[in-house]
């Protein structure tokens, strides 16, 4: 059997405190839940009480605020509780638990009950009886003996049942459930969710009051940055125990804890020795002592519980003092291997070394691993970059070094912020500014999606006219051709002139991938298979080049209906990502998974993935269409809107297209004719200004639909003919297979083309499409087939129209049952929960009318009983009633 969880062992206890509670063994209980401050006791403690309060069994709930009276969290079934007045009421709580014995009693922060209360409650323990259960929290950093909360002496009997819960920080990924649930991922992005959950160190309530921070700081629709996170400051919870666990120390030990905070990170005992200016047998004796605050690694070093908490303590240091820890720690890091530069750096200038810094920066510009943590360097580059006493030399290459390695990790706006200022730095030669420009040109408009990065672009080539490498790494990006704003002939225009300039095996490189996702994305029939990946021993650049070929010729294949190239190439990218070490390029081909797990039919657990992806750079865009194309299918259009796209898209010419397909036909469900009229003109006007008309795959079918929904049939013509012309010569089964689809509905309502059209998409493997151009058929065994599909899916709108098109057919008539009309009583029937499941999805009375073949009043008339029914008052709460019912079937 595997061992327990930690989340495992907390439920098994909770179980046998009900099963306690409730008589169902005969044995006493004792649960010790201890854990350091914030790490969730009183939350655990809580969850008993309640179970308490179902059982309907008296209880008392104690928490020590003082070290003599404790309060009375709770009390059920008990009489009045001693007065809370008398300096030590410990005797009158012997006997009120002599005369009265509750089910459960639960005692907090035991370690700061007067010994009196602790004795007093390992009586009780000791004489627990059948049905009792005792809880006891404690922080081990406060008491004498962290493996005795209840203290030396404790007798316990061989009846007695003991558990011990051991409360711990959260994992990164914990707190990002809470982020996202406080924030929603949108708002609250990885970079964010790693720095609340470094500098809380995985404590819960300095987690929930940072959030608490930061949802305060105004509503807003962007994302938080790790700016903003380091601009709250320290919670004043968080401060106020900092500064009291602070002031209980002995004078060696709050110079080592201070020494701490300066440090900023975990050290050896020797290091925090010499930073506070300590023998280390000293430093052993104060940490020792200063066990609240500062805890033991896995390594050996010492360092914060809370690292937020070294902020609070060194705001509390006067100036002279804390000038003199910077300059000690810049010592103390100056013998490391290797030397951490930017921080040797920062703590020169915060203790007023200047020569000494300016040497620091120095180092840093040549240090490789001065950027593994980019946030850093960027707070360090910029007083450095602002001061005029660094050599224009030392500037330019600390600005190439950020500006290079901004594209192989996580773009940032603050990144954004400091290349634009070196941009515009005066003094700069046009070769090191045309690569900086260069530089931020691909991270605004490959990993931003922002168009002016295009414009960066066209006027770094201007500026490497002498560095041919460089002007073609920016040719080839303005080849890229999936962003808006220029048209194919340019994306080869500007491939054509990348080729004449490349002289250099790694220059081809980048031409030889920008062409293969070029002749992709165009429908070419590139040899997908032989596309090179990162290698080892490759120089960086080179390996640069080949992963951006992998990951934009995966996503090309991906539109392109080419899954079985398209799945090959996502393996062998997963393979080669610790080959080139770059979080962005793994998150983008994430993200194309995502859009190739969606049209191929593999939806379990796909919207939760795009959740978890929401906060991504290189996920969001994919994660969001995927998305808001299963909210739709779904009928959950509410859901859909909140995660639609902001103004101005997704900036990715083919992604617009396809949300711009799932717009159309969540307006033309709705009645709204005009509005999918206007929504697909926009779209195809923008494939059109780009000439790529593979991309029109998603889009065709339901831009006909709409025209013909418009009475415009001669445009529906028109745009099929375009279409047609444009995938002439080109290779992409899914838009063939959309042409076939388009094409079927110009056709009067012939069964056959529709058939056609849906065997073509059963061949790609992609069922969705299959099943929406066979409902097009619209013959009772096509429709069946198109249900069965749908409700494989889960996509339940689809489901429930094609079965009401499936009714209209035979006349109306339900299925047969038995005589006498069933009694559903409080249970909804199959018809009101198909009715309330679309109507709290958004839907309005008469598209669910029309989606169901039913009148708007017989619709207002389910929902009326739904509602009822599941005691809710609002369409938008009954999804939720829904999902905790029982369908009537199953009663």
């Amino acid at each position: 059997m595997s061992p327990l969880t930690p989340g495992d062992h907390a439920r098994s206890t909770a179980g046998l405190v009900r099963q306690t509670l409730l008589g169902e063994r005969d044995r006493p209980l004792l649960v010790l839940v201890t854990g350091a401050a914030g790490t969730g006791k009183t939350t655990r403690t809580g969850e008993l009480v309640a179970l308490a309060r179902e059982a309907r069994v008296s209880h008392v709930d104690l928490s020590f605020t003082s070290a003599h009276s404790p309060l009375v969290r709770s009390a059920v079934g008990v009489g009045p509780p001693p007065d809370p007045a008398k300096r030590d009421d410990t005797g009158a709580w012997r006997e009120r638990l002599a005369r009265e014995v509750p089910a459960l009693l639960v005692v907090e922060d035991v370690q700061r009950a007067p010994a009196g209360f602790v004795a007093l409650v390992r009586d009780w323990v000791e004489r627990a009886g059948s049905g009792c259960v005792t809880v006891v929290t404690a922080r081990p950093e406060e008491l004498a003996d962290p493996d005795l909360p209840l203290g030396p002496g404790l007798a316990l009997p061989a009846v007695l049942s003991v558990r011990h819960e051991r409360t711990a920080p959260w994992t990164t990924g914990r707190v990002q459930e809470l982020v996202h649930a406080r924030l929603g991922p949108e708002r609250g992005p990885r970079q964010v969710v790693a720095r609340i959950a470094q500098v809380s160190g995985g404590n819960v309530q300095v987690v929930a009051d940072l959030l608490e921070l930061l949802g305060a700081t105004g509503p807003g629709g962007e994302p938080f940055t790790t700016q903003d996170v380091d601009a709250l400051g320290v919670p004043a919870r968080l401060a106020q125990l900092t500064a009291t666990r602070l002031a209980a120390l002995s004078p060696p030990a709050r110079m080592l804890v201070a020494a701490a905070a300066v440090l900023g990170g975990p050290a050896a005992v020797a290091d925090l020795a010499t930073a506070a200016g300590l023998s280390v047998e000293d430093a052993e004796a104060a940490l020792v002592e200063a066990g609240s605050l500062l805890v033991e690694d896995a390594r050996g070093d010492h360092g914060f519980a809370v690292p937020l908490a070294a902020a609070a303590v060194r705001a509390g240091l006067p100036g002279p003092r804390r000038r003199r820890l910077h300059l000690r720690a810049a010592d103390v890091l100056g013998r490391r291997d290797p030397v951490p530069w930017v921080h040797v750096a920062e703590h020169r200038r915060r203790g007023g070394a200047t020569e000494e810094w300016l040497r620091a920066v120095e180092r840093v510009a040549g240090d490789a691993g001065a950027f593994a943590d980019p946030e850093s360097v960027v707070d360090a580059v910029r007083p450095v970059l602002a001061s005029p006493a660094i050599g224009e030399g030392v500037r330019a290459r600390l600005a190439l070094r950020l500006s290079r390695n901004a594209i192989l990790t996580l773009p940032s706006p603050r990144t954004v912020a400091v290349l634009r200022e070196i941009v515009g730095l005066p003094g700069l030669a046009p070769g090191v500014r045309g690569e900086i420009r260069l530089e931020l040109g691909v991270l605004l408009h490959k990993q931003l999606n922002r168009a002016e990065g295009w414009a960066e672009l066209e006027t770094a080539t201007g500026e490497l006219r002498e560095r041919p490498a460089l002007l073609v790494r920016a040719m080839t990006a303005l080849a890229n051709p999936f962003q808006s704003g220029a048209g194919l002939s340019e994306h080869e225009s500007w491939l054509v002139r990348a080729e004449r300039v490349a002289d250099d095996d790694v220059s081809r490189a980048a031409v030889a991938a920008a062409r293969t996702s070029l002749a992709v994305a165009c429908g070419e029939a590139a040899p997908l298979r032989q596309v090179q990946p990162p290698q080892a021993g490759l120089e960086l650049r080179h390996n640069e080049y080949l992963a951006r070929g992998l990951t934009n010729t995966a996503v090309g294949a991906v539109f392109a209906g080419r899954f079985a190239a398209a799945g090959e190439i996502l393996d062998q990218a997963r393979r080669c990502e610790k080959v080139l070490g770059s979080p962005f390029f793994e998150q983008c081909d994430r993200g194309t998974r995502l859009l190739y797990d969606f049209e191929r039919g593999a939806w379990d657990g796909l919207a939760e993935r795009c959740r978890r992806g929401m906060s991504d750079a290189g996920v969001h865009s994919d994660a969001r269409l995927v998305l808001v194309q299963l909210a739709v299918a779904r009928g959950d259009w509410a859901e859909a809107e909140d995660v639609w796209p902001g103004r101005g898209g997704f900036a990715f010419v083919p992604y617009d297209a396809a949300a711009a397909a799932t717009r159309a036909r969540m307006a033309l469900a709705q009645g709204r004719v005009d509005a999918a009229v206007a929504t697909v003109e926009e779209a195809w006007e923008l494939l059109a200004e780009k000439g790529i008309w593979v991309w029109a795959a998603r889009l065709a079918p339901v831009a006909t639909q709409t025209w013909l929904a418009a009475a415009a049939p001669d445009r529906a013509a028109e745009a099929a003919a375009q279409f047609a012309a444009g995938l002439r010569g080109r290779n992409s089964p899914m838009a063939a297979a959309a042409l076939a689809w388009t094409r079927a509905l110009l056709a009067d309502g012939e069964p056959a083309p529709f058939e056609h059209a849906s065997v073509l998409y059963s061949r790609l493997a992609a069922p969705y499409p299959a099943a929406l151009a066979l409902e097009g058929a619209a013959g009772p065994q096509h429709l069946e087939t198109a249900v069965e599909t749908f409700t494989r899916l889960g996509a339940a709108w689809d489901a429930t129209r094609a079965r009401g098109r499936l009714r209209s057919l035979a006349g109306g008539a339900e299925p047969p049952r038995g005589r006498g009309r069933p009694a559903y009583d409080d249970a909804l029937s199959p018809r009101e929960r198909e009715v309330a499941e679309l109507a709290s999805g958004g839907m309005t009375n008469r598209a669910i009318a029309e989606t169901l073949h039913l009148s708007q009043r017989t619709v207002e008339h389910h929902i009326s009983r739904a509602m009822q029914k599941s005691g809710t008052r609002s369409r938008r709460a009954l999804l939720a009633a829904l999902e905790t019912s029982v369908p009537a079937a199953a009663i």
